[in-house]
């Protein structure tokens, strides 16, 4: 499971979603409109990921440092979900 991601952000997308290029893998990643917005492409980024799998949908989330605490609720919520 990815827990984070430190790299640069190749492009931001119109539905919310960045290109983070990290060890030479570009990962897709959802944000928030303002993790959007602070976002610019060429720029270094660290962000905690949560990686969503239901099914065959998957889903990778992106929330800066301040939002660790939120990563978690997400986690715990999935595993909650699962039950």
């Amino acid at each position: 499971m990815i827990g984070s991601l430190r790299g640069t952000v190749l492009e931001r997308t119109e539905d919310g979603q960045v290109l983070l290029e990290a060890g030479g893998v570009g990962y897709l990643v959802s944000v928030t409109p303002r993790t959007l917005a602070e976002l610019e492409p060429g720029s270094a980024a660290f962000l905690h990921v949560h990686h969503h799998i239901a099914g065959f949908n998957r889903l990778t989330q992106g929330f800066q440092n301040r939002a660790r605490e939120f990563r978690k609720l997400v986690q715990k919520q999935d595993t909650v979900m699962r039950q």
